[in-house]
């Protein structure tokens, strides 16, 4: 017999009272739900405790209000969880986000929620599309980078790297508005180092790129496929900019950028 289908359902507020109701619903289609009112406490890394849960299930269900999509903490924090939960499910993760208010556009979301299905929360046809779409295999997205989040006692640890070849180089760099980056290293898959080397680092680059700044660190160490480049953030920076530094003034960068707020 196949495994029940898990929906994890997370309320941005206590005022949000339907998550009773789509629990009964989905149990209905002989799906499991449960879930919880988001906890934006992000000094206490909330986020990631909350991650290991979603990536346990098939498909996570927002429920918000207009308030609560506007509300930078919540929007860092449910950032951080879908990059944790897309790096170990597959960008092809399903998120549903059902607002009481305004539907946004994906270009007002942060990036990591862009790809989530949006529906009004009184839509009756909610239930039956989670069940089709947890019903289906996982979409398949095949993104250009690696990108992991650690938590260390302090603040946010990125692990970046090349889905294939080689970075001759690293750049990362957070928005000028928040943070601070406190440390970078090279080392391997899935561990943060203890101890590194670290080639030609450098520090406090000044860049801007969609009309936002940027401070950025890079390091001239070559990343591959086995190897990865962390990164420690203190504080909530708006975005992220990273991926492959030369070193080599003549040639053309291209970064990967993700709005996190």
């Amino acid at each position: 017999m196949a495994a029940m289908k898990r929906v994890w359902i997370t309320s941005l507020s206590e005022e949000i009272t339907e998550a009773a109701g789509w629990v009964q619903a989905l149990h209905k289609y002989a799906i499991a739900a449960d879930g919880r009112v988001w906890d934006d406490n992000i000094k206490e890394r909330a986020w990631f405790k909350v991650s290991d849960v979603i990536a346990e299930c098939d498909l996570w269900l927002i429920l918000g209000r207009d308030e609560d999509l506007a509300n930078d903490t919540i929007r860092y924090g449910l950032s951080l969880t879908a990059l944790e939960v897309q790096a170990r499910k597959g960008h092809g993760f399903p998120i549903f986000l059902a607002n009481q208010g305004e539907l946004p556009t994906a270009e007002a979301l942060p990036t990591p929620l862009r790809g989530a299905q949006v529906f009004k929360s009184d839509d009756p046809k909610i239930a039956a599309k989670m069940t089709a779409r947890v019903s289906m295999a996982p979409k398949k997205v095949d993104p250009q980078y690696r990108l992991a989040l650690h938590a260390p006692p302090v603040g946010v640890c990125y692990e970046l790297g090349p889905v294939e070849g080689k970075w001759d180089g690293v750049l990362f760099a957070i928005s000028a508005d928040s943070g601070e980056i406190a440390a970078q290293a090279p080392g391997p898959v899935g561990k943060p180092p203890e101890t590194a080397t670290l080639e030609y680092p450098m520090k406090d680059i000044k860049l801007s790129m969609g009309g936002q700044d940027y401070v950025a660190v890079a390091v001239k160490n070559s990343i591959e496929t086995d190897s990865s480049y962390y990164a420690v953030v203190n504080g909530e920076p708006s975005s992220i900019l990273f991926g492959p530094f030369s070193y080599d003034a003549e040639e053309q960068a291209d970064f990967f950028s993700i709005r996190l707020k």
